[in-house]
């Protein structure tokens, strides 16, 4: 399997949990109840799986690797989605902060949840995008498929190290659990032109 492939099957697992933290931003915007307990375990996931796992193999390895071979036609586009990968987590870092408060007490719709929450939706589905449209298709066509095999060997190396051997199946269930509760699946398609 190439690299890319990998990055777009995590891509589709991000896209669902987005679109379930777009729901939840509906329900709290319409004053209905949303578990303090579901935002946790959104951001959780996030941190988890979209951060540590996904954003990791593409800045330690998949990144280094394009600045290692010299890419320079990409090198500006890495450039811009690792930033992008920094101002997401500072915004995620901001809606663990207002979960906190809302567990503390606050009422949802008296915080700034919904603003930091839309804003990190629309910066990742933006960037999933970004990598998807222009990014990969980029990375297949200058990578060799030997380079592509031993990227993917070692996303799989760093996966075994640093991660459950379950994270992929566990991450499945609770988005589709969470999907499901707040039926978000009509949102995924429309995260891409939210941009």
């Amino acid at each position: 399997m190439k690299a890319t492939e990998i990055l777009r099957s995590e891509h589709d697992t991000i896209k669902k949990m987005l679109a379930v933290l777009d729901a939840a931003c509906d329900r709290i915007e319409r004053k209905e109840p949303v578990a303090a307990t579901d935002l946790v375990r959104i951001t959780e996931f996030m941190s988890a799986f979209a951060d540590h796992c996904h954003h990791a193999k593409e800045e330690d390895l998949l990144f280094d690797l394009i600045e290692s071979l010299g890419l320079s036609e990409i090198v500006p586009l890495v450039n811009e989605l690792s930033t992008e990968h920094t101002m997401g987590r500072a915004l995620r870092m901001s809606v663990n902060d207002e979960i906190e408060a809302i567990i503390d007490g606050a009422a949802p719709d008296t915080t700034d949840f919904v603003e930091f929450a839309r804003s990190y939706v629309l910066l990742l589905a933006h960037h999933i995008c970004k990598e998807d449209l222009n990014l990969f298709p980029a990375v297949d066509r200058l990578l060799t498929a030997e380079q592509q095999r031993e990227l993917s060997a070692k996303f799989d190396r760093v996966h075994r190290e640093r991660f459950t051997a379950d994270i992929h199946t566990e991450s499945s269930q609770l988005v589709q659990e969470l999907q499901t509760a707040y039926g978000a699946s009509d949102r995924i398609a429309r995260l891409c032109e939210q941009r």
